[in-house]
């Protein structure tokens, strides 16, 4: 692992991880890295291989890089980067997470839309 410099503080472009603060979650690089979650997770979930899936997460990590970005993590006094193997499985994750999300927002969606509907469930129907 590499340690930043003691002054070092996460920049505009940088991931917080490691620590589920208020603060980390408004950090401008969560937010965007929130926002290209959101906005890959549909071609990850449609992606077949794991080859493809690896393509999708390489150039979401390839597009923070480029911006000048670090995926890190406060230990005690000093920052450090997080290792790469780390990093991809956090950007995997956050993929994983937002489609199975987004799966059950579509499903209360629908849900809603029966109940304005006046459709019943299997349930009620009995």
């Amino acid at each position: 692992m590499t340690s930043l410099p003691q002054h070092y503080r996460p920049g505009p472009y940088d991931v917080i991880c490691g620590c589920r603060t208020q603060k980390s979650f408004d950090h401008i690089g969560n937010r965007r890295f929130r926002i290209m979650i959101e906005n890959h997770s549909n071609s990850y979930h449609l992606a077949n291989t794991k080859l493809d899936k690896s393509v999708i997460v390489v150039s979401i990590l390839n597009t923070i890089q480029d911006a000048g970005g670090l995926f890190v993590r406060k230990q005690k006094e000093y920052w450090e980067i997080l290792p790469m193997p780390q990093t991809k499985e956090k950007i995997g994750h956050a993929l994983r997470d937002a489609i199975i999300c987004q799966q059950k927002k579509s499903a209360s969606q629908r849900c809603i839309n029966d109940v304005i509907n006046g459709n019943r469930t299997s349930k009620e129907k009995k």
